[in-house]
């Protein structure tokens, strides 16, 4: 399975202030962190349903359609946030209800 198909969502998490143009978006369960335009704070709940980043880019856009055309850059952002641990994949939830 590849990055593109993978299907992710954005658990609890908190924002904390880091100046006027960025925060800190924190997971609540693990505390992961990823700095984050401030842009994205208005989106950041449509990413609470699990999608594949194409996905999320598109819903993203049906939400705000002044960024129509930037689906690309969109997903590409959400891909970075993989590594960092901010997005639980389906599988993770998965793995961990069989191991409960």
């Amino acid at each position: 399975m590849t990055d593109t198909d993978t299907l992710v969502a954005l658990p609890p998490f908190s924002l904390q202030p880091i100046d006027a143009r960025s925060v800190m978006l924190v997971r609540a369960d693990n505390g992961a962190v990823a700095a984050l335009d401030v842009r994205w704070q208005r989106f950041l709940g449509l990413l609470q349903t699990f999608r594949t980043l194409r996905g999320h880019a598109a819903a993203i856009v049906a939400a705000v359609p002044e960024l129509r055309g930037q689906e690309a850059e969109l997903a590409e952002g959400l891909r970075q946030l993989l590594p960092r641990g901010v997005l639980r994949t389906a599988a993770e939830v998965i793995a961990q209800s069989a191991g409960d």
